[in-house]
């Protein structure tokens, strides 16, 4: 269980350690390169975007179980060349609870 604070809103999430892991690094940036991520989540060198697809599909479904607001997902996308992650939209001043409890 993880606590996301969105527009002064509490909500709790259920969420595997994996996906909270991917949500502390990506909350509160509009998108973040694929490789950064992977580096920040401490991937083997060589990992690619494949490794983090089960990771982000059950992050985007927690958020959905937790009734965030439905325009709050990350996708992956590509930009001049770069792979990004990408949350919509763009948070402002969102927070992410320190504390996992699993």
């Amino acid at each position: 269980m993880g606590v996301v604070w969105w527009q002064g809103q509490r909500y709790d999430l259920e969420i595997e350690p994996s996906a909270w892991k991917l949500l502390k690094v990506l909350w509160g940036k509009p998108s973040m390169d694929v490789t950064a991520v992977l580096k920040a989540l401490k991937k083997p060198q060589g990992s690619t975007y494949n490794s983090l697809k089960t990771t982000l599909y059950r992050l985007n479904n927690a958020i959905t179980r937790a009734h965030l607001p439905r325009q709050i997902s990350f996708a992956w996308s590509k930009k001049r060349s770069e792979n990004l992650i990408t949350c919509k939209p763009p948070p402002v001043r969102p927070s992410v609870s320190d504390k996992f409890q699993g």
